[in-house]
């Protein structure tokens, strides 16, 4: 019998303009929450995933939120960057080129305007692998509960993500599977998740508000301009 592995599927680094948390310092918050497997998933972005996938602390699986200009979709086991603003079915299109898996973040959280947009659900949700139907820091908890109704309806496989913008977020939501190797065993392992969730505070929406501000006045500091090469 496989050995199981906590995995957490949405997280981001100092290479989203609204975070401030270095790769290594990510995967050192991953390890010390009890996480096995870490989904980097920056806004646009992947160079955060191969830092923290180097730094060796614990199983990177690099991954990238992509803005498509109808709003976000995840995606994992990337090899390389997919641009954002690109229509949602050619995004898809790009993931699957690389063999990657595809899931949509809080798809129905419309207090936030990178949500995929409500007339898109119908064409993209059948492509999916996944729907994210617990994001800790969704505010209004039936937009969870509606994300799990729209994944039963649609026969997808449920994932949950803390979004963690901060250390502290880390772990707060997780899968439980059986080890893997590679996008498909990951498929089947989620087909049997043990998922655990837990809300973050409101809080945390105010650090990344921060951090947007902070980057558009005075720019990344020192540290985060020698890792993202910007």
């Amino acid at each position: 019998m496989a050995d199981l592995v906590r995995v957490e599927l949405h997280a981001h680094t100092w290479w989203s303009g609204d975070c401030g948390v270095s790769p290594r310092d990510l995967c050192q918050a991953a390890r010390d929450a009890g996480i096995d497997v870490l989904a980097v998933t920056d806004h646009n972005q992947i160079g955060g995933a191969f830092e923290a996938r180097d730094c060796g602390i614990v199983d990177v699986i690099v991954g990238e939120e992509i803005r498509t200009d109808r709003g976000e979709l995840l995606a994992y086991f990337l090899k390389e960057w997919i641009p954002p603003r690109l229509p949602p079915i050619e995004t898809i299109a790009r993931i699957r080129d690389q063999g990657g898996v595809v899931s949509i973040p809080h798809p129905l959280d419309r207090d936030r305007n990178s949500t995929l947009a409500a007339d898109q659900l119908d064409a993209v949700v059948p492509l999916l692998d996944m729907v994210e139907v617990f994001n800790s820091r969704v505010i209004k908890p039936d937009r969870n509960r509606r994300a799990s109704e729209l994944c039963l309806r649609n026969g997808k496989i449920p994932a949950v993500g803390s979004d963690a913008h901060t250390r502290g977020e880390v772990g707060n939501s997780w899968q439980e599977i059986p080890e893997f190797d590679g996008p498909q065993q990951f498929l089947a392992a989620m087909q049997d998740a043990r998922l655990n969730t837990r809300r973050a505070s409101p809080l945390a929406r105010i650090a990344s508000n921060w951090q947007k501000v902070r980057k558009r006045m005075f720019g990344p500091d020192v540290a985060e301009l020698a890792g993202t090469g910007r």
